[in-house]
Parts: structure tokens; C-alpha cells; sequence
């Protein structure tokens, strides 16, 4: 998948539906790499929109670092 958006960072306000396409890309790499899909903590999104929350986005880069490892793909750097 590939995501036009800018990075989320925490405190962005961004939809809602961003963030869970992010969940699922995230766990669509998960389910490649053979190590099943987890639960995302805070499950009680806003409709439309939601404030981003340094939980949302240490969960999407956990969970995929995970994944790459068990892939073998080198660690992503982030900003």
C-alpha cells in the first residue's frame, strides 16, 4: 500500500478512516510475515475526525517493525 498523506505525528487532527487504513496495511504486512494481526489499543475513534495520539503512532511503527524483522527487511528510521 502506498499513502499519499503526510507522516502522522502525535496531535495531528486527521479522519478517522486514516488511521484505521494504517491499522490494516499495518497488519496486512503482519499477516505476509506469517505473525497473525493484533488489536490496536484505543479502539474508540471519533467518527470523522481524531486526534492523533502518541499511542497511535508508537503502536503503527512497533507492530511493523515487528513485521519487517520477521521478514527480514532492514529497520526503518523514523523521524
Amino acid at each position: 500500500m502506498i499513502f499519499a498523506h503526510d507522516p502522522l505525528t502525535a496531535g495531528t487532527i486527521a479522519k478517522s478512516i486514516r488511521l484505521t487504513r494504517l491499522r490494516t496495511a499495518v497488519n496486512a504486512v503482519r499477516t505476509l510475515a506469517g505473525i497473525g494481526t493484533v488489536t490496536f489499543n484505543d479502539q474508540t475513534l471519533l467518527a470523522g475526525t481524531t486526534i492523533i495520539k502518541a499511542v497511535h503512532v508508537t503502536e503503527l511503527r512497533s507492530r511493523l517493525d515487528e513485521a519487517r524483522a520477521s521478514l527480514a527487511l532492514p529497520a526503518l528510521t523514523y523521524a
